[in-house]
């Protein structure tokens, strides 16, 4: 590790995955050229092997950084700006292990903020994610993304090294996605005075479904709710901090409520349950059976348990479903969200609400906390203003000329 100019990662506690030994410190425009050329070779690499779509969040990630979508994201970046825009430099970027794909996410928002980027894989052996390196791996062999090559690497190394310091005193930004001891670790390195950080520190997320409004669907319209609610919870297992844990169900009378039920069918015939995934499902369960005592079984069916929250308190951040576990509650109005979103929550996502109203309750009441309201169907949509931050910006210096 040599000092600012040049980082060199040839070390016995450093596993080159690909990319380069030692990363040259430049500050690029975001949005160059050659970025925006690998992102969307990238993409379109995925996306033509029809094999790879069996990874929900790896497809996910292909049509964000599809070129179309990019081109929007670069208008919107640069529109009324007029001062001179570069990189940080080298960022160092820590992904969590329970999300693999946001390593994807990460190095794309290194890419297009115009730096130089060291991506740490907590396990490489990942199924999607050895398909995504090795992907890249390979156009990282194509002589137009040579300097792709020369400024990016994907590491891993054991978390009990100090690598992670070592690293964190030479970058010049850092991105770093975790829980509050990992958030807290980090806090703790030393950094350059300059150095810049995003920290995207673990969220709770919930949904709300005026009832009401979904018995009125058509047959058609429901299963694609479901298959929206679908895609927000179990392309990722409902480990994102953006996929709901807890329903709130407005204006529930006692009529029968289909939606489980349908998500259930839909979910055994999408879903593959493993036994790693079951294993990890039950344990959670039983643990969170054991010390919660407010809650109550609604439904046990094949592939999904519901339980109903009888008490709604500062724990309910705590419950945190895995591969088919949720949890359930009854509202009479969205007033009672002021006394339970707190700082811990991220996204809402809703169907058969107002958009206006939900704007309203987050901007009028003492909301802490809160940094996504979407329809369901795009709580794991990634965009670059994520968990209430402006990621560009954040890895991005202005320099003004006037």
């Amino acid at each position: 590790m040599l000092g600012d100019a040049v980082i060199s990662l040839e070390s016995k506690e450093i596993n080159i995955i690909t990319g380069s030994k030692k990363i040259l410190k430049k500050n690029l425009v975001p949005f160059n050229k050659v970025s925006l050329d690998f992102l969307t070779k990238l993409s379109q690499t995925i996306l033509e092997q029809k094999k790879y779509y069996k990874y929900n969040d790896l497809i996910s990630f292909a049509f964000w950084c599809r070129k179309g979508n990019l081109k929007k994201k670069h208008y919107n970046f640069f529109n009324h700006k007029s001062h001179i825009t570069k990189g940080l430099g080298i960022l160092l970027h820590v992904p969590p292990s329970n999300t693999p794909v946001a390593a994807a996410y990460s190095f794309a928002f290194g890419l297009l903020s115009g730096n130089m980027n060291i991506i740490r894989i907590s396990d490489p052996n990942l199924e999607n994610i050895k398909i995504l390196l090795g992907i890249i791996h390979k156009l990282l062999k194509v002589k137009k993304f040579k300097k792709i090559k020369e400024n990016n690497t994907f590491i891993s190394y054991e978390r009990e090294t100090n690598v992670s310091n070592n690293l964190s005193n030479l970058v010049d930004g850092r991105v770093i996605w975790g829980g509050e001891k990992t958030i807290k670790d980090f806090k703790k390195m030393d950094t350059k005075n300059s150095c810049r950080d995003i920290f995207f520190d673990d969220k709770y997320s919930i949904s709300i479904i005026d009832f009401k409004k979904y018995c009125l669907l058509s047959e058609e319209k429901k299963n694609n709710l479901i298959k929206n609610f679908y895609n927000d919870t179990f392309v990722m297992d409902q480990n994102a901090c953006s996929s709901p844990h807890l329903i709130f169900w407005l204006n529930k009378n006692l009529r029968k409520n289909d939606f489980w039920e349908r998500l259930d069918n839909f979910v055994e015939k999408k879903y593959e349950l493993t036994k790693d995934l079951q294993n990890i499902k039950y344990d959670r369960l039983n643990k969170i059976l054991f010390k919660f005592d407010f809650l109550k079984e609604s439904k046990n069916l094949k592939r999904i348990s519901i339980y109903k929250v009888n008490n709604l308190n500062s724990e309910i951040i705590n419950l945190r479903g895995y591969a088919g576990i949720f949890f359930e509650t009854e509202i009479k109005n969205l007033n009672i969200l002021e006394k339970v979103i707190n700082e811990k929550f991220q996204t809402v996502t809703y169907f058969g609400i107002n958009r206006l109203t939900l704007e309203n309750l987050a901007e009028k009441n003492d909301v802490t906390g809160l940094c996504r309201i979407v329809p369901i169907g795009q709580a794991i949509d990634m965009d670059l203003i994520w968990d209430g931050k402006n990621v560009l910006n954040e890895l991005t210096r202005l320099i003004e000329v006037r």
